[in-house]
């Protein structure tokens, strides 16, 4: 029952950001939208951003087991950022929120996790250094992340997803040769 009532508060999230902005959603909100009560969202959740932290970090989850079946993780690498944009209008109402830099942080966090993902799978186990696939793996995410950032600014001057598939057709297997001539240099 309780993962139910979870799952329901964090269902009725995602529907209600979609409507609104992040600031102007309450814990009655929710509340009412589940019909349960303000304990049993503070049984589950310590607050509303605690929320958003569930939702992102089921979404990283799910890119990963995603990413876990491609079989050719160099032409996707930067679309499987994409995913994790798992609703642009939510996005786009937390990006404009008053707690803007802390999801942003997060944001950045769950991008580099999904980098640091594919970079070690297209590395395999060939050779190459932990600092080698750390800094790729954070050119990624901070390629990435700067993208998303342009397109919440403008988000009617682009679409990420096109932005993401171009980066993943300029740069993916850019990403390969990087991690080869990290296994060449000492």
């Amino acid at each position: 029952m309780a993962q139910l009532t979870k799952k329901a508060i964090l269902t009725s999230f995602t529907k209600l950001i979609e409507e609104r902005s992040f600031d102007k959603i309450k814990v009655r909100d929710i509340v009412e939208d589940c019909g349960i009560t303000r304990n049993a969202f503070y049984y589950h959740f310590q607050d509303m951003y605690a929320v958003v932290d569930e939702l992102l970090a089921i979404e990283t989850k799910r890119i990963i087991s995603r990413a876990s079946e491609d079989k050719n993780p160099e032409k996707s690498l930067f679309s499987a950022a994409g995913v994790a944009i798992w609703n642009k209008r939510a996005l786009y109402h937390i990006y404009n929120s008053s707690r803007r830099d802390d999801v942003l942080r997060y944001f950045r966090n769950a991008v580099y996790t999904v980098m640091e993902y594919y970079v070690n799978k297209i590395a395999g186990d060939s050779p190459v250094s932990w600092q080698v696939r750390e800094l790729t793996a954070s050119f990624c995410a901070d390629a990435i992340y700067g993208a998303v950032l342009r397109w919440l600014d403008n988000p009617r001057g682009s679409d990420i997803d096109e932005t993401l598939a171009q980066m993943d057709e300029l740069f993916g297997n850019s990403v390969k040769d990087v991690l080869q001539k990290g296994r060449a240099s000492p």
